[in-house]
């Protein structure tokens, strides 16, 4: 991996924008901490996007209260 990219990637780690990024059927590659929060995931959980809505929404939880 080259210096630009480690720096690229400790920096999204960093980031208080959520950030994910998904294979073509949806499953999560990655997912920063801050997305992992918002969504309630946990550090090594991959899971796809819609059992992740559809989780969240039947715990009434989310990013936006």
């Amino acid at each position: 991996m080259s210096a630009t990219v480690a720096k690229l990637i400790e920096g999204v780690g960093q980031a208080d924008a959520m950030i994910a990024l998904y294979d073509p059927a949806g499953l999560i590659l990655f997912a920063n901490p801050a997305f992992r929060r918002a969504f309630f995931l946990g550090p090594d959980e991959r899971i796809d996007w819609v059992s992740m809505m559809r989780r969240n929404h039947a715990h009434r939880r989310g990013p936006i209260e």
